[in-house]
């Protein structure tokens, strides 16, 4: 599983719209069986790049254990969706050992975020 696109509801206000695509996220794994704290990896496409430290302090505060996933930080010039400070992009493994995938159910429905 990977999602892509995430934002969070908040345009405009970097530090609350990136608390919500957070949760957005944990929402969405726990859809499929598992939460933020199996999140091995994420890319952070970012307007402003001189919030990057903010964004850093945003992940010590939603990771308290210290374990946050690896990461990339891209500045962009702009989204397809006008006034959103940044997007994200996660890959979950489940489990703290093997970091095998998170797979839904064949029965469940598909796990789709919340479009904004």
């Amino acid at each position: 599983m990977w999602l892509a696109g995430q934002t969070g509801g908040n345009a405009g206000d970097f530090e609350n719209e990136d608390r919500e695509a957070f949760h957005q996220i944990d929402l969405t794994l726990k859809r499929a069986g598992g939460s933020l704290a199996d999140m091995v990896t994420m890319t952070v496409f970012i307007k402003d790049p001189r919030k990057g430290d903010r964004l850093t302090e945003l992940r010590r505060e939603i990771f308290l254990d210290g374990r946050s996933p690896g990461s990339a930080l891209i500045p962009v010039s702009n989204f397809a969706v006008p006034g959103y400070c940044s997007r994200f992009r996660a890959w979950p493994c489940s489990g703290t050992g093997a970091r095998t995938p998170i797979r839904a159910r064949r029965d469940s429905p598909p796990i789709i975020g919340p479009r904004r």
